[in-house]
């Protein structure tokens, strides 16, 4: 499986992305897909800052492959 996204991303950003999904993911049991969806979710809300809502912040993530 791979994670990617499809345009240059923000550095902050991407550190709380990738921490809360591997996290989410550890935790809760879930495929590599869900934990993604989940942390996806997160930021649109707002979990981590109103700046992160927009979409520029978590829609360029991607997985490819087999759970």
């Amino acid at each position: 499986t791979i994670l990617y996204t499809t345009w240059d991303i923000d550095s902050k950003s991407a550190q709380v992305f990738m921490t809360d999904t591997f996290k989410t993911g550890v935790t809760s049991n879930l495929q590599i897909s869900e934990a993604v969806s989940s942390t996806m979710k997160k930021f649109e809300r707002g979990d981590f800052g109103e700046n992160y809502r927009h979409p520029f912040y978590w829609a360029p993530y991607k997985v490819f492959g087999i759970d």
